[in-house]
């Protein structure tokens, strides 16, 4: 029932961030919005872009994986990832996400990790995904909790998987998903493709990115780029 509170919870915690402050998200997965993609945005997604343009150092990271499943379509997660990147590269903003799979199988943690300097620092895990029907229908659960040792301990961890991600994460390029190609080491060439002309870019994202990679990303009107 607290889920999307703004009073106090996982929003109105992130509410508190602004310069100086830093947001870590790492989540199984973040809808681009709820429902209809221009009047119904992701509340959660829209308090993290909130919390950059107040100032603050935000990074998201969303499940790559496939978790040994024969086909797991990402789109939703790709879509996501490309529009919070395009407003972070229209705006100006410290903001990124990107996706990815640090065991090579999948992300499936809920947490966030709110940095306020001398106001504390918080970690909000639990259950709750970045759905409408998690924060809204289903039975969910998350504790929010001041501590430092705690915050510490789980920032090591995000910053691990941070770096370890996937070597095909899409990212906005024009009308081109792109990629890396090889046996995903770091540091290899970025393969570009024509939308739906490859393995990275038709099987796994199935679908036209088109509307989102072509613009500035549609999280809808109360956050989309300025």
């Amino acid at each position: 029932e607290a889920a999307l509170r703004t009073s106090d919870g996982l929003l109105g915690l992130v509410a508190r961030a602004g310069a100086g402050d830093a947001v870590y998200v790492q989540q199984l997965y973040e809808r681009p919005h709820w429902g209809d993609p221009v009047y119904g945005p992701n509340l959660r997604l829209q308090a993290y872009v909130e919390a950059a343009r107040r100032g603050a150092h935000v990074r998201i990271l969303l499940n790559g994986g496939s978790f040994d499943l024969d086909y797991l379509p990402l789109t939703a997660e790709a879509e996501a990832v490309a529009a919070v990147n395009a407003i972070a590269e229209s705006e100006g903003l410290d903001m990124s996400a990107r996706l990815g799979d640090p065991t090579d199988y999948g992300i499936h943690n809920k947490m966030v990790l709110v940095d306020l300097g001398a106001r504390g620092q918080y970690a909000h895990v639990g259950s709750i995904n970045g759905s409408e029907t998690s924060n809204k229908v289903n039975r969910e659960l998350a504790l929010q909790v001041e501590s430092t040792d705690l915050f510490q301990y789980l920032y090591a961890v995000f910053v691990h998987d941070w770096e370890h991600e996937i070597p095909y994460e899409p990212f906005l390029s024009g009308d081109s998903v792109c990629h890396v190609e090889g046996d995903g080491t770091r540091g290899e060439r970025i393969h570009r493709c024509e939308m739906n002309s490859c393995w990275s870019c038709s099987d796994r994202y199935p679908g036209t990115l088109a509307a989102v990679l072509e613009g500035t990303g549609n999280l809808g009107p109360a956050f989309n780029a300025r």
